[in-house]
């Protein structure tokens, strides 16, 4: 099972078989929930996120966002919502094991999507379990605008194909809301996921 994480929020930590962290630091890259934060697929963004209560900024209330909203992870259910209640298939039972530990981030060639040939150029270590590819949607702070941008950075069909049949990656991290470019979201989804 490959776990896709966007805006992955842990990495570069390992623990020793006594249980106690190796030493390596820990970054957090997570986003912070907030208003007109962009959601996947909509316009508007977060909403309600804060609220000014008697004159004071609330965090409170009724928060309004699709759940692909800043980091966030996608377990197997998420695209096949058959295995819905099966034992290992949605995010609250996944193995911490495979969220956490050591991971390589590699930064993409600008304003490509990950295809094959991507994929094959960025000559990924034989072994590596889990990587954040950092995109031009970083560059382009994409994340920091107040609505969606369907024009972001992902993984093809072909680039999803060549990770799953010439890596042991079982950990995908991107720096945008989905790891598939916008017109392939089903294909590449199905194709890690699976």
């Amino acid at each position: 099972c490959l776990v896709l994480l966007s805006l992955a929020c842990i990495a570069s930590f390992a623990n020793t078989s006594d249980g106690q962290s190796d030493g390596c630091k820990i970054y957090d890259i997570t986003h912070t929930v907030k208003n007109n934060m962009p959601t996947f697929g909509s316009l508007l963004g977060a909403k309600d996120v804060i609220k000014e209560f008697q004159g004071q900024a609330t965090i409170t209330g009724t928060i309004t966002v699709g759940t692909h909203l800043g980091t966030h992870v996608d377990a197997p259910s998420h695209i096949f919502p058959g295995l819905l209640g099966q034992p290992g298939f949605t995010v609250d039972a996944l193995d911490l094991k495979t969220l956490m530990g050591s991971v390589l981030v590699v930064e993409t060639p600008k304003d490509k999507n990950i295809t094959s040939e991507v994929m094959q150029s960025l000559q990924i270590p034989p072994g590596t379990k889990r990587v954040i590819f950092k995109t031009s949607n970083t560059d382009n702070r994409l994340m920091d605008k107040g609505f969606f941008v369907p024009s972001y950075t992902g993984f093809t069909a072909t680039g999803a194909q060549w990770l799953v049949l010439n890596t042991n990656i079982t950990f995908v991290g991107i720096d945008y809301m989905s790891v598939a470019v916008y017109d392939e979201v089903v294909r590449v989804h199905t194709t890690l996921l699976s």
